[in-house]
């Protein structure tokens, strides 16, 4: 009897120090239950990596929301692209405890420099240097002021002029040129608005570009007497006659037809015709030919 007692009292023993093992909350999880300080709403913010790297990349972007949740790209050990990191955040005298969603919990001593532009985080002795993402969230183009559109644009800067190495976006009031407006010079450099393309305008120099509405493709509108015709593509010409012959008013939009020196004809299916008056000439007309005047 003696034996049992003893053995049971040991096992009572063994279970609650078991228990004990298994509830051991990590180093600042007393954190987790505290209220947003003034230090956390301080926080509050996007940031992503500064060009001056300090001594260790823990994080490409890291986003830290008003609901106590946040979000990061972390760069890959293999040199892919980023992983990505959710889980919940706190912050209290200097200290940010990130609580990943499927890892440990993180410590670091955490500030803001430079007039809360940037911020600082330092684990094991080494420090990253972010910088704040100040930009206009938006979720519509209705959330922007006149002149700018909502989009989804990178969060991580171009270091090396190599590409964007991680896949993070925002939603961003940003600038836009309207129709009509310059886009670039030989390259692209700023967005045109919604429904427009940025491209050579005739007449203007080759290098030039301009934010035009998209050239219209075969069978599509085109021309008309409107405030702003649209143009046909390459290759094609804008026809007042139907392919099926029939006449269109010239005041109402056309539509494109193939143009002169374009293929046309044919037994296949898709075969063009010719924008009036060009016929399709061919030595063959289950081939093909071109279109001549």
């Amino acid at each position: 009897m003696r034996s049992i007692l003893t053995v049971s009292i040991f096992g009572i023993a063994l279970a609650l120090g078991g228990c004990a093992a298994h509830t051991t909350e990590p180093a600042g999880a007393e954190e987790t239950d505290e209220a947003l300080s003034a230090l956390d709403e301080r926080l509050v913010g996007a940031y992503r990596i500064a060009l001056e790297k300090g001594n260790f990349e823990e994080y490409d972007t890291l986003t830290l929301d008003a609901s106590g949740r946040y979000t990061a790209e972390k760069p890959s050990p293999t040199k892919g692209p980023d992983i990505s990191e959710i889980g919940s955040w706190r912050a209290s005298g200097g200290r940010l405890l990130l609580i990943p969603s499927r890892a440990s919990a993180k410590r670091y001593d955490v500030a803001l420099v430079d007039g809360g532009s940037e911020m600082t985080l330092t684990r094991a002795g080494r420090t990253e240097l972010l910088d704040r993402v100040l930009t206009s969230t938006c979720s519509s183009d209705r959330d922007c002021p006149r002149g700018e559109e909502c989009h989804a644009v990178p969060v991580c800067p171009d270091e090396d002029g190599g590409g964007v190495r991680c896949q993070a976006l925002i939603d961003e009031c940003v600038d836009v040129a309207q129709e009509g407006e310059s886009c670039g010079f030989r390259t692209q450099s700023i967005d045109c608005a919604r429904g427009l393309d940025c491209r050579h305008a005739p007449g203007t120099p080759l290098d030039a570009l301009t934010c035009l509405r998209p050239l219209a493709q075969y069978g599509e509108p085109c021309g008309g007497f409107v405030a702003r015709p649209v143009e046909c593509g390459d290759g094609l010409a804008c026809s007042h006659v139907g392919a099926d012959g029939r006449l269109i008013n010239p005041d109402l939009p056309g539509v494109c037809l193939a143009g002169e020196g374009s293929s046309c004809g044919g037994t296949f299916a898709g075969a063009h015709a010719c924008a009036s008056p060009l016929r399709c000439e061919s030595s063959n007309p289950d081939i093909g030919g071109v279109c001549v005047e």
